[in-house]
């Protein structure tokens, strides 16, 4: 399938790397901006700042417009519709080495700018200070060790005939894109082993850089945390606040570099001329997972009673500070009482009471929890219940976020709400719910239909009605009211994402422009109460997304061709129990999302997190929790 949309996905991608590089070119230019002129207190510090931030301006353009690579798998190799070849005819090898050249500077220049920053920290602690020739040698071996690489996978190209062979021998349903794509430049492990030598020392080089960084990164920590009263508490700060800031972008970019590391360790660790082995690979192991089909709800449920006992634990500990420990919050302790304790009910119906498997292609699912097994509660009425707890907790944080809103817009006199209307949408968040669920309730139909349904589009599934009693199947044609209940409460979850969002912006500006108004411990006190919700907020959002996706492919699926695009996406080979480990890895994981919610909580609210660890250190008392309505 992915052949014959070639050109489609040529032009597809294209378009991405022109939106990216304009993106790219901004944010990098704002940045650099910044670093030259607005960082004079940095001193030399700066210069390395801005030396990272160069290369990944230039890393960036080089591929959004000189190079633009469209990499093909399973082969070593890939083609490029840049400027570079379009304009100039350079082959996509003497591109591919650029591009290397390029992301190893990255590299490196952000390992300089955390080793730079190490060497600034450390004297506070008089440990692990390097010499200045040491320095400058670990500095120039780095680059070095780029240069050599670079120049290694230069003489790894093998001549246009053998690649046609090689095509030809490993891969004939490919040949043809050797003709279509004249710039295609395919690889050779055997014919030329240096390939997957250049290959492995680029591996291992960013491994070492990423395991450089992270020391260096845990040192500072340690050294900032140990010796937090040392020295000029300005400077301190200083220090503190630039740590934070880059080691936040070096996370991101780790996780942008996960992709392409993970597909070149599978393409280093390939047999020879059988790279075709990776996505037979990946889809045995899928089959062998589940050929143990049988193990699979006891596998669920045992993720469900971890997750269970986890979001009991952290919601528990959540809820006594909210009750114990924030006094002063006034009334706006009841609205974050209100939703830990809808979240906590949500994640406990979940992974006990319910323990949910669904399983696509079709609407429908079963369910292994207490409700079933015990007093033998039909699924569709325990999802009935799952939506409207699901739909409480976004009323619960949409009125949380209200609350919040409501007590710091009198600082800018504007956005303020009349007591009627401040009322009228908490009330109108609580009807959406109720009539989502209602409407769902109606969506149900009778067993034979749902038989019959199974048997015309997925005989293949039929027999799981057999076996698991309490599956319940929705089908869309004879009953079209599933289709409007699931549209709406994908409609009302972005909508409580996107109001939320708004408030969370506004308050944002209200505080940083107002930040000198006022009672300043109170502007304190709001700000630390905004970062945590706003941190909890984004944490869950984060969760809610598999499963909004998975609603919105069933939403936008033509009737009866539910599974077209799972299929495609798995394999024609794809079966049931394939589709069912996914659904039920995938609410399995949300099911941890109060678990993680509760946690970035705790740590990042400092009252919060000085009380809980105030308590690991077994401390006599504990600190006094001020905050504000």
């Amino acid at each position: 399938m992915s052949l014959q949309l070639n050109s489609q996905l040529s032009s597809f991608a294209e378009v991405l790397f022109d939106i990216a590089g304009i993106v790219d070119f901004i944010t990098n230019s704002i940045v650099i901006y910044l670093i030259l002129w607005k960082s004079s207190n940095m001193k030399t510090f700066r210069y390395y700042l801005l030396y990272f931030q160069f290369c990944t301006l230039i890393l960036d353009l080089y591929l959004a417009f000189l190079m633009k690579p469209i990499p093909v798998f399973p082969v070593i190799g890939g083609y490029t519709n840049g400027i570079l070849y379009s304009l100039f005819g350079v082959n996509a090898h003497f591109q591919m080495g650029i591009q290397i050249f390029l992301m190893g500077i990255q590299e490196i220049a952000i390992g300089c700018t955390f080793l730079k920053k190490h060497q600034s920290i450390v004297p506070v602690t008089g440990k692990h200070r390097l010499k200045k020739k040491s320095y400058w040698m670990l500095i120039v071996f780095s680059h070095f060790f780029v240069f050599a690489m670079v120049v290694m996978f230069q003489f790894s190209r093998i001549s246009g005939q053998q690649q046609i062979n090689y095509m030809r021998n490993n891969f004939p349903e490919l040949e043809h894109l050797l003709k279509t794509h004249p710039s295609l430049e395919v690889c050779d492990r055997v014919q030329n082993p240096i390939i997957l030598y250049s290959l492995l020392i680029f591996f291992v080089g960013i491994l070492f850089a990423l395991f450089l960084v992270s020391g260096l990164s845990l040192d500072m920590f340690l050294a900032l945390k140990r010796h937090k009263f040392s020295g000029s508490k300005q400077n301190m700060n200083q220090h503190r606040e630039i740590f934070r800031s880059i080691f936040a972008q070096f996370a991101v970019i780790s996780l942008c570099f996960l992709p392409p590391l993970t597909a070149l360790l599978f393409l280093i660790l390939e047999v020879p001329n059988t790279q075709g082995f990776l996505p037979a690979s990946l889809h045995s192991i899928l089959v062998m997972s589940l050929q143990l089909n049988s193990q699979l709800p006891l596998f669920a449920e045992v993720l469900f009673d971890i997750a269970g006992v986890l979001d009991f634990l952290s919601n528990s500990i959540v809820i006594y500070l909210i009750f114990w420990k924030s006094a002063n919050m006034k009334t706006f302790r009841y609205y974050l009482f209100y939703f830990q304790f809808c979240t906590l009910i949500l994640d406990l119906y979940l992974a006990f009471l319910m323990k949910p498997i669904p399983l696509f292609p079709v609407i429908g699912g079963y369910t292994n929890g207490i409700l079933y097994s015990l007093s033998g509660v039909k699924a569709h009425f325990q999802m009935s219940i799952q939506i409207f707890l699901m739909g409480i907790q976004e009323a619960a944080i949409a009125c949380t976020f209200l609350k919040k809103h409501q007590s710091i817009v009198p600082v800018t006199g504007k956005h303020g709400l009349k007591k009627s209307t401040y009322w009228l949408w908490i009330s109108f968040f609580h009807f959406i719910v109720f009539v989502i669920v209602v409407m769902f309730q109606f969506s149900r139909i009778a067993d034979q239909q749902q038989i019959d349904y199974m048997r015309n589009n997925f005989p293949e599934l039929e027999h799981l009605l057999e076996i698991h009693p309490s599956l319940e199947v929705y089908d869309r044609v004879q009953n079209p009211i599933i289709l409007y209940s699931l549209l709406l409460l994908l409609a009302g979850i972005l909508f409580a994402l996107f109001l939320i969002s708004a408030l969370s912006l506004d308050m944002f500006l209200a505080l940083k422009r107002h930040k000198f108004s006022g009672s300043k411990h109170n502007m304190n006190q709001h700000r630390e109460i905004f970062r945590s919700i706003f941190a909890q907020f984004a944490v869950i959002s984060l969760c809610f997304l598999p499963p909004l996706t998975a609603l919105l492919f069933l939403i936008l699926e033509v009737p009866n061709t539910q599974g077209t695009l799972f299929f495609k996406l798995l394999g024609s080979r794809s079966s049931d129990k394939e589709l069912s480990v996914w659904s039920s890895a995938m609410v399995c994981t949300f099911s941890f999302h109060s678990f993680l919610g509760a946690l970035v909580f705790i740590l990042t609210y400092p009252p919060y997190r000085r009380t809980v660890f105030g308590c690991c250190r077994k401390k006599r008392k504990s600190p006094k929790i001020s905050a504000i309505s």
